[in-house]
């Protein structure tokens, strides 16, 4: 019987979260490891620290390259999306170390919204899965790529600056928050080497975490730095005023709109943006949207903030007035 009809996940079983995502995954590792079926290639979607480049890494070490009995795994190359500039880049500087040749690769590249159209469209061809082989001609060379051999890995935190057409061509896995227990799980699991807790302690401290693993990690080594074997509420309130946690782990400037909108009301993007001294995008794109998910922020044609928001500032200020006392 497969690991996905045992409804387990025995490839990630050191993953917290994402059961979603490790089912499907698990499923296509299932029929390609059992059944011999090709492997396909895949795009990660989800926020930042989301988990994954985790991810991409531990299925990357369940594939297996047949040409080394001595390897457990394909070699796994990392990627970062934004330095792959222009097509020169992508097949003489990166295509030209794998394709053409006899080696088992797995290829991770990360931020992948960030790579040129011209580049994304050159996948469209790479990774086409109507044909094993692939060829790519690029300045009278030709780069073949054996998608028996070579797997890739696309991940990206903008979904939409995909090509379509890329998207297609690949199977997409998307990745979602954690939730308060599942981060509570991380920061168990970060610190249960060289800490307990007060009883209780570690549930207040995931909601002071945003929803990802990157920030439960981040949380984690602050406590750690306590150096304690035994943390405490008197070194969690310490830690909170000194680096200026929040509930819901949001970020001065998220704090700051609340405020904003709580005392002037509606303001359109542009009025804000004002009020806060920061370009548009940077406000529509690096602080409205996890107010948004959190319920804490509406915009219908307008800015404004919600009841939600109103109880998390009232919340917020009792919490800062507790840490004074």
């Amino acid at each position: 019987m497969s690991n996905t009809a045992n409804n387990t996940c025995p490839y990630f079983g050191e993953v917290v979260g994402q059961p979603a995502a490790k089912r499907k995954l698990a499923f296509y590792l299932d029929n390609h490891l059992e059944q011999g079926s090709a492997l396909p290639n895949f795009l990660l979607t989800g926020g930042k620290g989301d988990g994954k480049t985790h991810l991409a890494k531990k299925l990357g070490k369940h594939l297996p390259d047949p040409s080394n009995p001595d390897k457990k795994h394909k070699s796994f190359y990392t990627i970062d999306g934004p330095t792959i500039k222009s097509l020169a880049t992508l097949f003489e500087d990166i295509c030209s170390k794998f394709a053409n040749g006899d080696d088992y690769a797995t290829i991770f590249v990360d931020e992948a919204h960030d790579m040129p159209q011209k580049v994304q469209t050159a996948f469209l061809r790479i990774v086409d899965p109507a044909n094993r082989v692939n060829v790519y001609t690029f300045n009278d060379v030709d780069y073949t790529f054996d998608q028996g051999r070579i797997t890739w890995i696309f991940a990206t935190t903008e979904d939409d600056r995909i090509f379509h057409a890329l998207k297609d061509r690949l199977k997409e896995i998307q990745l979602q928050p954690y939730t308060k227990q599942e981060i509570q799980e991380i920061l168990e699991l970060s610190t249960s080497a060289e800490m307990t807790y007060e009883e209780g302690l570690l549930e207040t401290i995931s909601g002071f975490v945003r929803r990802n693993a990157r920030s439960a990690k981040e949380i984690a080594n602050d406590m750690l730095s306590f150096n304690v074997p035994y943390f405490t509420s008197k070194e969690w309130n310490s830690m909170a005023r000194e680096i200026d946690l929040h509930p819901h782990g949001l970020v001065p400037d998220e704090v700051r709109v609340l405020n904003v909108l709580a005392e002037g009301g509606e303001f359109s993007l542009g009025h804000l943006s004002c009020r806060l001294g920061k370009p548009s995008k940077a406000v529509q794109k690096g602080i409205e949207p996890y107010l948004i998910a959190l319920g804490l922020l509406e915009i219908d044609g307008k800015r404004r903030i919600t009841g939600k928001g109103r109880e998390y500032l009232k919340e917020l200020k009792a919490f800062k007035e507790s840490l004074a006392a």
